[in-house]
C-alpha cells in the first residue's frame, strides 16, 4: 500500500505515475505468492496469506486450473467495464537468449490470435468504438505483462466478446513469421525513440547499483542482438512457458454484475490449460556486498548533474500485515520529512538544487532500498554532494522535531480522509490498476474505508522515535552508494575514487540539530465581513449553467455536477496571458517564478506547509490569452480554497532566489532540450512552422536569461493588483453558497482593467523545408510535417478538422508502423487558433531512425496527397468515429470539461457555451464528403512545410 519505487527503476510507456500521497509511485513488484515452495506460481490472493482483510466490495475467484480473477461493479464512468489481463512473467524471467522477449510477445499478442487474424484485432476495437491506445493498450516491466482494455458498453454481449480479446492473449497468440518480422522493425524503432540520456543514466546506473542480481540485466526493452535474433519458434517457447492459466489474474471493473462477470470468466477460462511443464522459477540473485562505494556515469546531453545518495540491502520476501504496513507508514513519514527539509534548502540556496527526491521501498519484495538525490550545475556538484550528506546524517543522528512529525501525521491522516470522501468518484480504470498493482506487491487490496478505519489511530500515536527508528533503518547502512550522473565531467583520473574522497570530508564536518520554524497561521488575510452581490444573473438552461456579473466587473460562472462527488475545481482568469508578455521567454520564467514563490507572507514551502492536512491542492498558469489560478479540494474545505486563492491573487510573492533558481533550472533544461530531437522540436521546429511568432513553440535560452527580476515584477504585479476577473467552479457544491463567497472575496474589490490585446500574424512556410541539426549520440530524426489550415473561425469546421487529422493518424498507423515497421508511432493533430482568424495547421510528427527518415516522409506525403485527391471513405470515417464518440460521451460527465472547454473563458469566448448543446450529436452527424471537402481543400502538396531534426554526421558517416 505505502510503498514507493524510484522511477529510474521502471521502463514502459503508458504508466501513469501516482504523485503526492498516493504513495504508490510505479509499483512493479511482482506478487510473490507464498514465502515457500514454487512461489511464482503460487495461486494464493495476498490477503489469504495476512491478517488483513480484503475490500468486501471486491470478488476474488479461483478456477480449478489456478487462473485467478477478481471483479468489482463500479459505474464511473457508466456503462464502460475495465478489463486488465495481468501475466506474470516480466523482464526477469528471461534467460540471457531471451532478454526482450516478454516485451516483444506484448507487441505480437496485437498481431494475429486464434480469433483475430494480423490487422483485425485494432479494426474490431475501432469498430465498437474503442481508441486504441487510450482504451486498450499493454505494457511490460521487470515482473508482468499487463493487456488493459476499457470497452464502451457494458452489455453481456460485449463482455463476452472482450473475454475473448483476452483468452487470446491468454492463449491464442499465432506469433506469425513474417507477423515476427515486420515487428522486430517496430521494436527496434521504439528502442530508438526512448532512447535518452536520462535512460541512459537509468541503464547504467541500475547495472551498477543491483549487481548480483537480474535485475541488473534485465531492462524490459531488452537489448538489440536478442530483438534481432528473436523468430517465431523462440517466441513460442517463451510463450508456452510463460504464459499459463496459474500465472494470470484477470482483473474486471465496471459497471456490470459482478455474477455475470463470473459467469463469463468461468465460461471462458474453465477449459484453459499449460501447454508445457511449469518452468523453474528465475533465481533473482543477491546484492553483491561492496559497502561504502561510488559510481560515475557521464551524458553530455543531460543538461544537469544529479548526486544520489543510496542503500540497497537483500531482504526475505514478506507477506502483507497491519504490522508491515505500520513499518511502511513509518518510513513513509521518515521520507517525507527528509524531502520537506531538502525543497526548504531549495528555495533559499540559490542555485545548489533542484528537483530533491527522497524515497524508500522494496523491489519484487527481495531487494530494499533507499535514497535520496537532487540535481545541480556542473559547477556545484560538489556542494550538492556535501549537502546531502550533512542533510541525511543530520536526520539520522538528532532524529525530527514535533513540529515536523505532527505535520507529516496530519498530512498522512487528511489524505485517508480525503480518499474516503472521493472513493465514489473513482474511475474503474484507477481502481483496476491499483488493484493489478497491489496484487503483484503481494498486498492487500484495501477500499478507502478500511484504510482509514486501520491506520488513522497508530498514525496518531506515531513519535519522533518511531521515525527516528526508520530512518535509521533505511539510511544508517553500511552498504552505501555515492552516485554522480549528468553532464560534469570529472577530469580526475579515477572519478569513482575522488568522489569516495569528497564524501568522506564531507562525513568528517561538524553537525547541529535541524531547527524548524513554527508554523505560520493560515489564513492570514480576512475578506470583507460582508459579501457583495451580483447585480447581473443569466441562465444557460440547456447545460444548466449560471452566469453572475458583479458591480466591479467580476463574472462567476457555475455548474453542478456530480461526476466527481465531494469534490469541486474552480479557476480564476485575469490579465493578458501569454499575448501581454513584454519580451518574448517572459511568460515562461515568470511563471515558475510566480507558482514557486508562495505568496509575499509566506514561502512555497510555508504556504503548502499551511495547508497540511487539507485537500486543496492549487497552480498557476500564464495561457496564451489569460493567466489562471486554478484549484481543487473537497467540497467541504471550499472555504479554505476561496482563502487559498485570495491570498495567492492578493498579496503575490514574487521572490529574488525562486528568481535564480529558476533561471539555472531553465538553463539546465535548455541544455538537455538543445541535444534532444523532441527539444529540438519546441526550440526549433515550432517556431520555424510559426514563421517565427514567439507565441508559438519556445525562444531561445539567450533570450530569457536577458530577463531581469524587477521587469518581471513590473509586468506580473499591477496585473494581479487590477485585473478584472473571470471565475468559473465545477463540483459538487451549493451554487448559493459560491455565489456568496465569490461576492464576499472577489466581489468587493477594485474594478478591473479591460485586455487590450495586439494584433498578430503567423507567416506560414508553405512549401518550404528546413533541416535542424543537433548534437546527438543517436541516429534518430523528428520528422514534422504540416499542412496550413484556418483558424478557430467555427466550432464545426474545428471538430471536422480535428477528425480529418485523425483520419490520416489512422492511415499513418497502417502504412508507416503496420507495413513498413519504420516508426513506433506517429503523432497527429490540428490546430487552429483562437487569436489568428487564419492560422491553423494539421500537424504530424514521427520519430524514426536516420536510414527510414526520407522513405516515412514520402509516405506521408503520399498518404496527404490521396487524401486530397481520392477523399476519405466511409471506412475510413467509421474506424475513427466511433471512439471519438465513446470518448466524448465520457469527457462530457468530468468536471475537467466544463471546467476548461466550456465555462473558463467564456467572457472572451461566448460561444464555448454553445458548444455542449450538440458535442455528440455534431461529431455523429460528420460525413465522409465532409472530411473529404476539408482533405481537398488543406491537404495541398504545394502547401505543405516539412521539418527534420537531424543528429549531426558523425566521422565516417555520408
Amino acid at each position: 500500500m505505502f510503498q514507493r519505487v524510484p522511477v529510474k527503476l521502471v521502463f514502459r510507456s503508458q504508466l501513469a505515475v501516482a504523485s503526492f500521497l498516493i504513495l504508490l509511485i510505479f509499483l512493479v513488484s511482482q506478487s510473490s505468492g507464498s514465502t515457500s515452495g514454487n512461489s511464482c506460481f503460487s495461486t494464493l490472493w495476498p490477503h489469504e496469506l495476512s491478517d488483513l482483510a480484503p475490500d468486501p466490495t471486491v470478488r476474488f475467484g479461483k478456477l480449478s486450473n489456478g487462473f485467478r480473477y477478481a471483479i468489482k461493479h463500479n459505474d464511473i464512468p457508466r456503462e464502460r467495464v475495465a478489463l486488465y489481463l495481468n501475466v506474470q512473467v516480466g523482464s526477469v524471467y528471461e534467460e540471457d537468449s531471451e532478454r526482450g522477449y516478454a516485451h516483444y510477445l506484448e507487441h505480437m499478442l496485437f498481431n494475429g490470435s486464434t480469433h483475430f487474424p494480423p490487422g483485425k484485432l485494432v479494426e474490431y476495437f475501432q469498430a465498437i468504438g474503442m481508441n486504441y491506445g487510450a482504451d486498450t493498450n499493454a505494457y511490460t516491466t521487470l515482473a508482468e505483462t499487463v493487456y488493459t482494455m476499457v470497452l464502451p458498453q457494458a452489455d453481456t454481449e460485449e463482455i463476452k466478446k472482450g473475454l475473448l480479446v483476452m483468452s487470446d492473449y491468454a492463449r491464442g497468440a499465432l506469433l506469425l513469421p513474417s507477423e515476427v518480422e515486420r515487428e522486430r522493425g517496430v521494436i527496434l524503432a521504439e528502442k530508438l525513440t526512448r532512447d535518452s540520456a536520462q535512460y541512459r543514466t537509468h541503464v547504467a546506473t541500475t547495472k551498477n547499483a543491483l549487481q548480483g542480481t537480474l535485475l541488473a540485466e534485465r531492462q524490459p526493452i531488452g537489448i538489440e542482438k536478442t530483438i534481432k535474433a528473436a523468430d517465431s519458434p523462440a517466441l513460442r517457447t517463451f510463450y508456452d512457458k510463460w504464459y499459463r492459466p496459474e500465472n494470470m489474474i484477470l482483473v474486471v471493473v465496471g459497471d456490470a454484475e459482478e455474477h455475470v462477470v463470473e459467469d463469463l470468466i468461468r465460461e471462458t477460462f474453465n477449459d484453459f490449460s499449460p501447454r508445457t511443464e511449469a518452468p523453474a522459477c528465475p533465481e533473482i540473485g543477491r546484492l553483491t556486498p561492496r559497502g561504502l562505494h561510488s559510481f560515475y556515469h557521464h551524458e553530455a546531453a543531460a543538461g544537469s548533474t544529479q548526486v544520489t545518495l543510496e542503500s540497497y540491502w537483500n531482504q526475505k520476501p514478506r507477506n502483507d500485515s497491519f504490522a508491515l504496513q505500520i513499518e511502511n507508514l513509518q518510513d513513509y513519514i521518515a521520507t517525507s520529512i527528509l524531502q520537506k527539509r531538502l525543497e526548504k534548502i531549495a528555495e533559499t540556496e540559490v542555485g545548489l538544487l533542484s528537483n530533491p527526491r527522497v524515497y524508500s521501498g522494496d523491489l519484487l519484495n527481495h531487494i530494499g532500498y533507499a535514497g535520496l538525490s537532487a540535481s545541480t550545475s556542473e559547477e556545484r556538484w560538489r556542494d550538492l554532494l556535501e549537502l546531502l550528506e550533512k542533510t541525511l546524517r543530520q536526520a539520522v543522528v538528532y532524529g525530527i522535531t514535533n513540529t515536523e512529525l505532527e505535520l507529516a501525521k496530519k498530512e498522512v491522516l487528511a489524505y485517508f480522509a480525503r480518499q474516503v470522501d472521493r472513493a465514489d468518484s473513482r474511475k474503474s480504470t484507477e481502481i483496476t490498476r491499483e488493484l493489478v498493482h497491489t496484487i503483484n506487491e503481494n498486498r492487500v487490496f484495501q477500499s478507502p474505508r478500511q484504510e482509514k478505519q486501520l491506520y488513522s489511530a497508530a498514525v496518531s500515536s506515531f513519535t519522533t522515535a518511531d521515525i527516528q527508528r526508520s530512518l535509521v533503518k533505511l539510511f544508517d547502512r553500511s552498504e552505501r552508494l555515492i552516485e554522480v550522473t549528468g553532464s560534469v565531467k570529472i577530469a580526475a583520473d579515477n572519478p569513482e575514487h575522488h568522489i569516495l574522497e569528497l564524501y568522506e570530508k564531507a562525513r568528517l564536518q561538524p553537525l547541529i540539530a535541524y531547527e524548524r520554524e513554527e508554523q505560520l497561521e493560515f489564513p492570514y488575510l480576512k475578506p470583507p465581513e460582508e459579501s457583495v452581490q451580483p447585480v447581473q444573473y443569466k441562465e444557460y438552461k440547456e447545460i444548466d449553467v449560471h452566469s453572475y456579473t458583479y458591480e466591479n466587473g467580476t463574472v462567476l460562472n457555475f455548474k453542478n455536477t456530480d461526476y466527481q462527488k465531494n469534490q469541486v475545481s474552480i479557476e480564476i482568469q485575469f490579465g493578458p496571458g501569454k499575448r501581454g508578455e513584454p519580451l518574448p521567454g517572459m511568460a515562461m520564467l515568470a511563471e515558475s517564478v510566480v507558482e514557486a514563490s508562495g505568496t509575499a507572507t509566506l514561502t512555497g514551502s510555508q504556504f503548502a506547509d499551511a495547508l497540511a492536512g487539507n485537500s486543496v491542492n492549487y497552480a498557476f498558469n500564464i495561457g496564451t490569452s489569460r493567466f489562471s489560478l486554478t484549484g481543487k479540494a473537497l467540497s467541504a474545505e471550499v472555504v479554505t480554497l476561496f482563502d487559498t486563492l485570495y491570498a495567492l491573487l492578493r498579496d503575490p510573492g514574487l521572490r529574488e532566489e525562486i528568481y535564480y533558481n529558476t533561471l539555472e533550472n531553465l538553463e539546465q533544461m535548455y541544455q538537455a532540450l538543445q541535444s534532444n530531437v523532441r527539444g529540438a522540436e519546441v526550440l526549433l521546429v515550432q517556431p520555424f512552422l510559426a514563421g517565427g511568432n514567439t507565441l508559438f513553440g519556445m525562444v531561445q535560452f539567450e533570450e530569457v536569461e536577458k530577463i531581469r527580476f524587477s521587469q518581471i515584477q513590473e509586468w506580473i504585479l499591477p496585473i494581479f493588483a487590477h485585473s478584472k476577473l473571470e471565475i468559473s467552479v465545477v463540483g459538487d457544491v451549493d451554487r448559493e453558497l459560491i455565489v456568496d463567497l465569490v461576492g464576499k472575496y472577489f466581489g468587493s474589490l477594485p474594478p478591473g482593467m479591460e485586455v487590450r490585446y495586439k494584433e498578430e500574424s503567423v507567416d506560414f512556410p508553405a512549401g518550404e523545408r528546413r533541416d535542424f541539426h543537433i548534437g546527438s549520440q543517436l541516429d534518430k530524426v523528428l520528422l514534422a510535417i504540416a499542412w496550413k489550415t484556418q483558424g478557430f473561425t467555427d466550432i464545426s469546421s474545428v471538430r471536422r478538422l480535428d477528425m480529418l487529422a485523425d483520419v490520416m493518424d489512422e492511415h499513418i498507423r497502417q502504412e508507416v508502423r503496420e507495413k513498413l515497421g519504420a516508426a513506433y508511432s506517429s503523432v497527429v493533430y490540428n490546430t487552429s487558433s483562437r487569436f489568428i482568424p487564419d492560422h491553423g495547421m494539421l500537424y504530424v510528427r514521427i520519430i524514426t531512425d536516420a536510414t527510414r527518415v526520407k522513405e516515412v516522409e514520402e509516405m506521408v506525403l503520399s498518404i496527404g496527397r490521396k487524401l486530397a485527391v481520392e477523399g476519405v471513405t466511409e471506412e475510413d470515417l467509421a474506424l475513427v468515429k466511433k471512439p471519438i464518440l465513446t470518448s466524448l460521451k465520457d469527457l462530457i460527465r468530468t468536471n475537467g470539461y466544463w471546467l476548461n472547454n466550456v465555462l473558463s473563458g467564456a467572457t472572451l469566448y461566448p460561444e464555448q457555451l454553445q458548444w455542449p448543446k450538440n458535442i455528440v450529436e455534431d461529431h455523429a452527424a460528420i460525413t465522409a464528403a465532409e472530411i473529404s471537402s476539408y482533405a481537398r481543400k488543406y491537404l495541398d502538396p504545394a502547401g505543405v512545410a516539412v521539418a527534420r531534426v537531424l543528429p549531426v554526421a558523425k566521422p565516417g558517416k555520408n
